[in-house]
C-alpha cells in the first residue's frame, strides 16, 4: 500500500475527507493527491500523521502498527484555532513552526 493509499484509508477511518485533513494539517489544496507522485516534505508527513493519531512510520508502510497516538497533543492549528489556508506555503511552514514553538512553551506552563 502507497504513502497515499495509507493516508486515504486511514483519513477515511476517521471520519476525515482528504481535503479536510489537508486543511487540519495545515497543507494546500490537493497536496496528499501529490503525493501519488512524490515524497512530502518530513513536517508535511509529521503534521498528517499528528492529525490522523497515528506514526510516521506507519504512514510510510515501515510497520502495521498504527502507533496511535492520543491525539490530546492537538496540532498548533487547532491549538490556536487557525485557519493557515490563506497562507503561502512557503511562508505557512514558518509559521507552523513558530506556532508549535509556542504551543510548547504555554503547554508546559500548564503542566
Amino acid at each position: 500500500m502507497t504513502l497515499f493509499e495509507r493516508t486515504k484509508q486511514i483519513a477515511k477511518e476517521r471520519g476525515l475527507t482528504l481535503r479536510q485533513l489537508e486543511k487540519q494539517a495545515g497543507l494546500g489544496d490537493k497536496s496528499i493527491y501529490a503525493w501519488k507522485r512524490y515524497t512530502p516534505r518530513g513536517t508535511n508527513l509529521k503534521n498528517v500523521a499528528d492529525v490522523l493519531g497515528v506514526s510516521v512510520d506507519y504512514l510510510l508502510g515501515e510497520t502495521e502498527d498504527k502507533g496511535e497516538i492520543n491525539n490530546n497533543s492537538e496540532t498548533s492549528q487547532d491549538f490556536f484555532k487557525i485557519d493557515l489556508s490563506d497562507i503561502p506555503e512557503q511562508e505557512r511552514q514558518r509559521v507552523i513552526d513558530q506556532m508549535e514553538e509556542v504551543k510548547e512553551i504555554l503547554t508546559r506552563d500548564m503542566k
